[in-house]
């Protein structure tokens, strides 16, 4: 008894001392593109929850389904369209064109399992680094900044970037994903390292 109380006062003292903290495990897999992708948030402290699904065909059709409940208020939208492109850019990264008749066309990128963004940018090698991860999306030079202190956070003016570091989150790059401290001190898989670039996951297939 009294050697396991000693271990465990070992592995505690261990712990306190390294700052170990949960990491998160990958469970993406290799998978064709076929199926339904799935996005869910859900905060029912406020009652709110958000989920989009998207299923592609075999026929290079996809169908569009999103529903969302905020405040007692809920919507839902349906879209389907033409899949107009799908296009390796390299070993890892898919590009998909999906039809919008009523907007742009909507452009996602798979890795694995997931469908995402793709950034072609060159690779940090530190764990903590300075980079801006510019979303293709949108008209304004916003973005994710990630500082070298080990630090990120989303800047709506990157050119005039003044935002309360008190807000930003901690991350770190290492083998090939960048994690982020959520708030139960658990490191989550953020973002992939990926050939010739960084994978940032949206949409997740159901098994």
């Amino acid at each position: 008894m009294k050697k396991q109380k000693l271990l465990g006062i070992f592995l505690i003292s261990t712990m306190l001392l390294c700052g170990c903290t949960k990491m998160e495990k990958d469970t993406s897999y290799d998978t064709d593109l076929y199926g339904t992708y799935s996005w869910t948030i859900s905060a029912p402290e406020i009652s709110f929850e958000s989920k989009s699904t998207y299923k592609i065909n075999e026929d290079n059709t996809y169908e569009n389904c999103a529903y969302k409940k905020s405040e007692g208020q809920t919507t839902e939208k349906n879209d389907s369209g033409k899949i107009i492109e799908t296009k390796s850019i390299n070993n890892e990264i898919t590009k998909i064109v999906m039809e919008d008749k009523s907007y742009i066309d909507t452009i996602f990128y798979k890795y694995k399992n997931m469908l995402g963004e793709f950034y072609n940018i060159e690779i940090p090698q530190k764990s903590k680094f300075q980079l801006f991860l510019q979303n293709p999306n949108s008209n304004l030079n916003e973005g994710i900044v990630f500082n070298d202190d080990g630090k990120y956070h989303y800047c709506t003016n990157y050119d005039n970037c003044n935002d309360d570091k008190n807000s930003f989150t901690k991350y770190k790059k290492s083998g090939n994903y960048i994690y982020q401290l959520i708030p139960n001190k658990e490191w989550k898989i953020f973002l992939y390292i990926t050939e010739d670039g960084i994978f940032s996951p949206e949409y997740f297939k159901e098994k």
